[in-house]
């Protein structure tokens, strides 16, 4: 996905022109401007509104007042701040400090004659503070199958639940972790891809990267107990207890419905310079959003209310350089053991599986 784009909705001209025995329709806009309604011998004037402030690719840090002024001769007019309704006079003042960060939607109606017209804005808000810094201490190291293309990891009672990608050998796996033995596995068929694997009300949870399907097993046999279907990529799942969140690539995380995978809302992950894309692999640590950001050796921990990049990990040098040959990838793959507050990272083709901990520098 792109990043903050010129506000588009509002630039475009447009020009129709209908002609019916008796009734002649003309339209003519342009940001929302004036328009006329010809019904017989009669003319009515449209409303016009123009959004003065913000500007266009107008962008602002967290906490900042953010001013919206529109111009318009209407008889009414009503601002939204998303699907919220913030304000009915000539102009208000958002306070941003508790709004998700991301691009956000500005929306001003206003009606005169029974007609109605309106202006759109798009702002996007960045954090507040930089990423706090962190690097890592090894603890324990573990055997890992280094055929294994991890993409997704967790850890459940004991053993460590995998999901594994590459066409013709995804799987979803039980795996030791004093060994790295494989105790349980179910295949894919050949032409899917498996990607993020997560767990809840003792069922798994397990994306397909473009197949559009997210297959359920059950947690104690693996058999197949049924599927979803979603209409972007898939990459990195993970669950709070309640719902489900889903990366795609970009800097969206996708709030879900386990009982629907519908939708619930989208959360931006953006730092104070601009959105945190690739976001991949997801793992909840203590409150936290810890995402692998692809193609690099980083994990950034995410707020989930606000979307706020508050920690990014340096993980350099985590599979030492007598491990690394061209088969062996990036880093991907995070475990929570929450009872013993155990942090457990590998890669894709790894031959070890990591016990760390994080070191703020």
């Amino acid at each position: 996905m792109e990043g903050v784009e010129s506000d588009r909705v509002m630039g475009a001209a447009f020009r129709i022109v209908l002609i019916v025995p008796g009734i002649l329709l003309m339209a003519v806009g342009c940001g929302g401007r004036v328009s006329e309604r010809h019904v017989g011998s009669a003319s009515v004037e449209r409303v016009s509104v123009e959004i003065v402030v913000p500007t266009r690719d107008t962008t602002i840090v967290s906490g900042s007042q953010l001013m919206v002024r529109w111009a318009t001769e209407a008889d009414s007019c009503q601002v939204f701040w998303g699907a919220e309704r913030i304000g009915v006079e000539s102009g208000v003042t958002i306070d941003t400090k508790n709004c998700p960060l991301g691009v956000q939607h500005i929306r001003v109606v206003a009606w005169r004659n029974g007609e109605s017209s309106e202006a759109l804005r798009r702002v996007a808000i960045l954090a507040a503070n930089a990423p706090r810094k962190y690097s890592y201490r090894v603890v324990k190291e573990y055997p890992h199958d280094e055929n294994a293309y991890t993409q997704g990891l967790l850890f459940y009672n004991g053993s460590i639940y995998e999901s594994t990608g590459q066409r013709g050998a995804s799987t979803v796996r039980r795996v030791e972790l004093a060994t790295g033995k494989v105790l349980q596995e179910k295949k894919l068929i050949d032409s899917e891809f498996g990607e993020g694997l997560t767990l809840l009300g003792g069922v798994l949870y397990q994306l397909t990267w473009t197949s559009h399907r997210c297959h359920l097993y059950d947690l104690e046999t693996l058999s197949p107990v049924g599927e979803f279907y979603y209409n972007t990529q898939g990459w990195g799942l993970e669950s709070d207890g309640v719902y489900l969140y889903m990366t795609d690539g970009t800097e969206n995380i996708y709030v879900l419905d386990p009982k629907t995978f519908k939708v619930l809302r989208t959360i931006q992950a953006y730092t104070n310079e601009g959105p945190q894309r690739m976001l991949n692999e997801l793992e909840f640590i203590e409150g936290l959003l810890y995402a692998n950001v692809y193609l690099t050796d980083e994990i950034v921990a995410i707020d989930p209310k606000t979307g706020a990049v508050v920690r990014r990990v340096h993980l350099d040098g985590l599979l030492p350089e007598r491990y690394r040959t061209p088969h062996v990838e990036v880093l991907n793959g995070i475990a929570y053991d929450a009872e013993r507050g155990a942090i457990y990272l590998t890669g894709k083709y790894w031959p070890k599986l990591y016990h760390v901990e994080f070191v703020a520098k």
